[in-house]
């Protein structure tokens, strides 16, 4: 039984002293690392709010941009194949459109 009890001692990379382990934990590391993401949606380039009820008018398509600025309500119309123009995102992430309806604008890693 002694034996066992030395090993798990060494095997937890503490030291011994006297033949008791150290149980002093090391810091924890934090569990994210804290930055702010930049991505932003012009906001002049928006429409009007729509929906399947209330379409876009001819040359714009319904976005919903929740991801990137959740402060925008509902989904807006955009003109076509502008939708990742009006979004900024942050530094290493690229715009994607969700295959949905409304499409979601969103922003993800490289």
């Amino acid at each position: 039984m002694r034996a066992l009890w030395i090993i798990a001692a060494l095997g937890c990379g503490g030291s011994t002293e006297r033949g008791v382990a150290d149980a002093t934990p090391p810091e924890p590391e934090p569990a994210t690392k804290s930055y702010e993401l930049a991505e932003s949606v012009d906001r002049s380039a928006l429409g009007a709010t729509c929906d399947l009820r209330t379409p876009c008018p001819t040359g714009s398509t319904c976005y919903g941009f929740r991801t990137v600025a959740p402060d925008i309500v509902g989904s807006r119309c955009v003109s076509l194949d502008e939708e990742c123009t009006v979004v900024t995102c942050a530094a290493g992430r690229t715009c994607i459109v969700l295959a949905s309806y409304p499409g979601d604008v969103t922003c993800q890693r490289k």
